[in-house]
């Protein structure tokens, strides 16, 4: 029987990351596991100068702080289950599907739980699925979220005074 004891969570503060982050919470609360989300933020790719010849990178500082933020953020609102053995906020630059999978093998990952989109046909053909390269690309199991149709978790409504 496969023993998890780390848990990976890529979130894109999507509704369908956060149906994942569901899902891997009652897994972690099962099981004593360390919950660890990751946000990638990808890189915009753009020709090293304009017309003028002046530079066009920029980052915006303190994005990396927001985002950690609004991860630990995202797990407080959410509340229940209670996980023991704790979580890990991390913000990574680059491409989503390999910064999953990379982190995922650097850091000793028993599983992925992570978001499908649900995009077909066309959408899916011109924007990839970052889910199903990560499927390829990791090096421990992964558990796909569906975006719709059955959830093995109750739904968390988040509206004030809202209950599931």
């Amino acid at each position: 029987m496969l023993q998890i004891q780390r848990i990976l969570v890529p979130i894109d503060f999507s509704e369908h990351s956060t149906r994942a982050l569901a899902h891997a919470r009652e897994i972690a609360a099962s099981h004593g596991a360390r919950l660890d989300l990751l946000h990638v933020i990808e890189e915009p790719v753009f020709p090293s100068f304009n017309t003028l010849g002046a530079a066009v990178y920029g980052k915006p500082v303190g994005l990396r702080q927001m985002v950690q933020a609004a991860l630990e953020e995202l797990v407080e609102e959410r509340g229940e289950p209670d996980i023991e053995a704790g979580f890990g906020y991390h913000v990574q630059r680059g491409r989503v599907a390999e910064e999953i999978a990379q982190f995922a093998k650097e850091h000793d990952v028993d599983l992925i739980v992570i978001a499908s989109h649900g995009l077909t046909g066309l959408q899916q053909l011109m924007l990839g699925s970052i889910a199903e390269t990560v499927v390829r690309a990791a090096s421990c199991p992964v558990l796909v979220v569906k975006a719709f149709g059955k959830s093995l978790v109750e739904p968390h409504d988040t509206t004030a005074g809202g209950s599931t």
